[in-house]
């Protein structure tokens, strides 16, 4: 069974500017860092008990530094928003927000969350999902989880106890135990840049080149892992087989590349980035015959990119690193 984990941080800048002037808040934020991560760590502890049916009002402290950038009172900036007529208030090193309004904060991140999960239902590799695994700081906001539960009603949802800290935990693990990742999906694809035969109708004039005699077309992208393809950990995708160009050639030189693409066409297309290179001696006496299977493994946090001759069964690798 797969999991979706929805994971989202919601931040609240847009809201205390709102409520005290962005040019004050944008100095605040530039010149008083402890300040600024003090309060957003407050808002983090708020966003936690800040439930769909809960009234009244919620009491946000405010750093001294911030009040004093004010151009106006802050008391007087509230004021003057009839947005906030009556649903905030301001004391002396606090505000006081009606429960209304701190949840209108939650709307479009709520929204956007929700979208996002739907579009990952439709995808044909979650067809069979039926499971919604809520992970990261924002699954611990009572809104969110009140939010996702009416719509995905047909679906079962799991709230761990500490679903904040339930990624790291997971990083914990991971560290200790990369293979207790059984498998994951591919974020982006992965293939090797080749030459084709020209075809001047599918192929752009500019990819035309004359290699051995023959009009190829240089850049293509060959795939071997597509974009959304699930990945078991350790175990090698479809092997691909290549050959010579031209019969002197005593290399096969294997550019590695990924696209944010499904199906990228070119190595040069947009999203398309260069991950490197893998080269292989071939014997110069073999003519074009002689063959390379190229194989990509996927592990933890590296690809492994095997290149076996067909002749002489020398298996030549390369592996890189998705941490740097």
């Amino acid at each position: 069974m797969h999991r979706n984990c929805v994971l989202l941080y919601i931040h609240p800048n847009a809201h205390y500017t709102t409520c005290l002037g962005k040019d004050a808040y944008a100095e605040f934020k530039k010149n008083n860092v402890e300040d600024v991560i003090q309060l957003l760590g407050g808002f983090e502890v708020k966003k936690r008990c800040i439930a769909p049916n809960k009234t009244d009002k919620e009491t946000i402290m405010i750093p001294a530094a911030l009040i004093e950038l004010c151009q106006k009172k802050p008391a007087d900036v509230i004021k003057n928003n009839k947005a906030f007529a009556g649903k905030i208030t301001y004391t002396t090193g606090k505000i006081r927000v009606d429960y209304a309004i701190l949840r209108s904060w939650f709307d479009e991140s709520c929204r956007r969350t929700i979208e996002h999960v739907r579009n990952l239902f439709q995808q044909p590799q979650n067809k069979d999902v039926d499971t919604i695994l809520m992970v990261g700081g924002f699954s611990d906001s009572p809104i969110l989880q009140d939010k996702i539960k009416s719509a995905f009603s047909n679906k079962r949802i799991i709230i761990p106890e500490e679903a904040g800290t339930a990624v790291l935990k997971g990083a914990v693990m991971f560290g200790h135990d990369p293979l207790v990742i059984h498998s994951r999906i591919a974020r982006c694809s992965y293939g090797i840049s080749v030459y084709r035969d020209f075809d001047s109708f599918a192929h752009p004039f500019e990819k035309s080149i004359l290699r051995g005699g023959v009009r190829k077309c240089k850049d293509v992208f060959a795939p071997h892992v597509k974009k959304g393809q699930e990945l078991v950990v350790g175990q090698a995708q479809t092997s691909q087989r290549y050959a010579k160009l031209d019969e002197k050639q005593i290399t096969l030189d294997f550019d590695i590349y990924t696209s944010s693409e499904e199906n990228p066409r070119f190595v040069t297309d947009p999203g398309c980035e260069h991950l490197g290179q893998l080269e292989v001696d071939v014997s110069a006496e073999s003519g074009k015959e002689e063959g390379i299977l190229v194989k990509m493994i996927f592990g933890g946090t590296e690809i492994v990119v095997e290149a076996e001759n067909e002749n002489t069964k020398k298996v030549k690798k390369a592996t890189f690193n998705f941490l740097t």
